[in-house]
């Protein structure tokens, strides 16, 4: 076969496999190498479907093969979330694979240990703890991966899981659902990152692409609401600024709510009111039409009644729909500060000690799954190291149905899911479940989860936001394009992508209007200190013209004391600097080193 035939053939079977089946069906069917790795000839080629999990989105991949290695990652172009396009963390997921700073076994307290002896050491340690004292951290999770962790929790009696995000917008999730923008004439964003970010970057920057440019004699309208002049501001067609945490007031003023007028808004958010009121016309006159939330609107005082004026506004245009409630589950709150509730700690996929400094005990029996050692994993008691996203099983979800996706290839390392971990430790302590295997578990059937619309609500009793503080800059803080929330901090690749609008490359720096620097005698690239009621910080200062005098701003993902060569010892961690629940409400103060 020559190279063209090989590669039609791996297309047709590729596009085979991904057939879509709906959730509450049993999920048997797996995405098809095209080649057994047990026929595998050096010098020849072979592309393999994956799945990203470079973030939650779950784009679809291809990975390409050379000489029995993995050597590039591209966009799958059947897939329905990202159709061929990938973004620079999914293409990165290669020097994950290879990252020579990986954990390759697992450890207690810090030294080897094979898989058998950690597990029983782990046994036992759960049979001699008060299942009210364990406690599990994960970052938002759907699906089985859910289900597994939830399962587990149950069958020792435990509290349900500790969901966190260190920039949340778990305040105004519940106010609507993910809205698809390619068909849409009018989008009104406040404070969401539709391009830096969100659900899924890929597939909401495709949407937007269409929206503005896929329908000839058709160009639809973004407009971002946002104090910050962002990615997703700078590709708006419209940017308004607002002060910040005054999001809510322009919302019920373009909704036309009770007691709330262009003229009130503009007094509380420095936007003008013929503006507000041009932005309310606007919005009921192109429709199809859709607001959204996210981003910093999410992390202040008021950030829910801000959600439920913004639900307020779509209910103008359509019913306002809301996702399926979620498991009960706890937050941060429910165990910071109470050793009792963290005698054994579970640790999957975040990182406490750099993202939420000083939230766990320190008399606390850690038990992390990282892949890498990060700040948790360097002092927990026990590291169980998963496998990376292109040697995992995967349960890929789309809001056409959901596929499992086989590894793309097999384990480097002596690594397991997390999963496996899981099923393994129940049956150890005497609880074993019905499946003894994830791959297992991805064969079983599960409820497929409904939205329901609902009536708008009467107008929420919005209020100014409260800020933590007293210096002089409102600090708003944003995740990197490259480095996200700073899970990509050890991955060279992304290091060495400059910020967009700084152009900042391995370390940190804060923008600052450039009138500002110059009252304050400072110019660009100097180091300055950030300094907030919970923590100090350098940065290297960057003038940006878009920024608004009293707001400076830093992007999240460096500062870390551990994780690896490449993230080790490089810029400042702004978790340190802002409120865990409040994370967008912070006041600082600046000066020069």
């Amino acid at each position: 076969m020559d190279r063209r035939d090989f590669i039609k053939v791996s297309s047709i079977l590729t596009a085979g496999s991904a057939v879509l089946t709906s959730c509450g069906k049993t999920m048997r069917q797996t995405v098809a190498s095209t080649i057994p790795s047990d026929q595998m000839t050096i010098g020849e080629e072979r592309r393999v479907a994956s799945v990203c999990n470079g973030c939650g989105a779950s784009c679809g991949l291809e990975v390409r093969w050379a000489d029995g290695r993995a050597i590039k990652l591209e966009g799958a172009a059947n897939h329905p979330v990202n159709r061929g396009r990938l973004c620079a963390r999914g293409q990165a997921e290669l020097q994950l694979l290879y990252n020579p700073d990986r954990v390759q076994s697992p450890l207690v307290k810090g030294q080897p240990a094979e898989w058998d002896a950690a597990l029983a050491t782990l046994a036992e340690k759960l049979k001699s703890t008060d299942p009210k004292g364990i406690a599990f951290i994960t970052p938002r999770l759907s699906g089985l991966r859910a289900k597994v962790v939830d399962d587990f929790l149950a069958r020792l009696g435990a509290p349900p899981r500790v969901e966190a995000e260190p920039l949340s917008e778990a305040s105004v999730r519940e106010a609507q659902t993910a809205p698809h923008f390619d068909n849409c004439n009018y989008v009104l964003s406040f404070g969401a990152p539709l391009i830096e970010g969100g659900a899924s970057p890929v597939q909401q920057q495709r949407e937007l692409g269409h929206m503005r440019q896929g329908r000839p004699g058709l160009r639809g309208k973004l407009v971002q609401v946002e104090s910050r002049f962002s990615l997703t501001a700078a590709y708006a067609d419209e940017w308004v600024y607002v002060k910040p945490g005054t999001e809510g007031a322009l919302a019920l003023a373009m909704a036309g709510a009770s007691g709330w007028s262009a003229s009130r808004a503009a007094g509380i958010t420095g936007a003008k009111a013929d503006r507000i009121e041009r932005l309310a016309r606007e919005f009921r006159e192109h429709l199809p039409a859709v607001a959204v939330i996210g981003g910093s609107t999410a992390g202040h005082s008021n950030s829910q009644a801000t959600a439920e004026a913004v639900a307020q506004l779509n209910a103008l245009n359509k019913g306002v729909t809301h996702p399926p409630p979620s498991r009960h589950l706890r937050s941060l709150d429910d165990i910071a500060g109470k050793p009792e509730l963290q005698q054994v700690v579970f640790i999957a996929g975040r990182n406490p000690a750099y993202e939420f400094p000083g939230l766990i005990a320190p008399s606390a029996f850690v038990v992390s799954f990282s892949s890498f050692p990060d700040e948790t994993a360097e002092a927990a008691a026990m590291v169980l190291p998963n496998h990376t996203s292109l040697e995992a099983w995967h349960e890929s979800q789309s809001d056409k149905g959901a596929i499992v996706v086989r590894p793309a290839v097999l384990p480097l390392y002596k690594t397991r899911d997390t999963a496996d971990v899981l099923l393994d430790v129940s049956a150890r302590i005497g609880k074993a479940p019905a499946e003894k295997t994830w791959r297992e578990v991805l064969d079983a059937t599960y409820p497929e989860e409904t939205v329901t619309a609902t009536k708008s609500a009467p107008a929420p009793a919005w209020e100014p936001p409260t800020f933590h503080g007293s210096g002089e800059f409102h600090l708003q803080v944003y995740g990197g394009v490259a480095l996200g929330l700073g899970e990509a901090a050890n991955v060279p690749w992304l290091q060495e992508l400059p910020d967009p609008l700084s152009q900042t490359v391995w370390a940190s720096s804060l923008e600052m209007n450039p009138r500002t620097a110059q009252r304050m005698g400072l110019s660009e690239g100097d180091t300055v200190q950030i300094e907030s009621p919970t923590g100090r910080a350098t940065a290297r200062l960057s003038i940006n013209p878009s920024c608004a005098p009293d707001l400076v701003a830093m992007a999240a993902g460096q500062g870390h004391t551990s994780f690896g060569r490449y993230a080790r010892n490089r810029g400042a961690n702004v978790f340190a600097l802002i409120d865990r629940r409040h994370w967008a409400a912070t006041k600082v103060s600046v000066r020069k080193v």
